[in-house]
């Protein structure tokens, strides 16, 4: 696992959780085709941490999925834009459009499971 300096969280044979912020938030997921979760997190939290090793077993079995990371402390116009009011929150953005939160339990069979649900339902307002 990369340290919080790095311009990237976790690597995975190539395949990264890329940071977002207030900055880059739009723009990095109107240029991102496919699927993509975001995953609002902080340094602090444990079980952050517990789905940060999840999604670096994900990354290696699924290709089709992007996975993106806020600092929900850093971010603070994010985190009340996407009312995040705990850690992790998870949403599902489809060829870089909201689509909807996702609430899987923490397993990489469970987080599929849901993309996959999810993508069938109807797009949500966006937040």
């Amino acid at each position: 696992m990369s340290n919080a300096g790095d311009n990237n969280l976790i690597s995975s044979h190539r395949r990264f959780i890329r940071k977002l912020d207030d900055e880059n938030f739009y723009t990095q997921l109107a240029n991102t085709a496919g699927l993509s979760v975001v995953f609002f997190t902080s340094q602090g939290c444990a079980s952050c941490r517990r789905w940060q090793e999840l999604f670096r077993e994900f990354l290696t079995c699924y290709a089709d999925v992007q996975i993106f990371a806020v600092d929900a402390q850093t971010s603070m116009a994010l985190t009340r834009a996407y009312e995040v009011f705990h850690l992790p929150s998870l949403f599902l953005f489809i060829d870089g459009q909201y689509h909807r939160p996702l609430q899987p339990h923490a397993s990489v069979a469970s987080l599929r499971a849901a993309i996959d649900d999810a993508r069938m339902l109807r797009a949500e307002d966006e937040p």
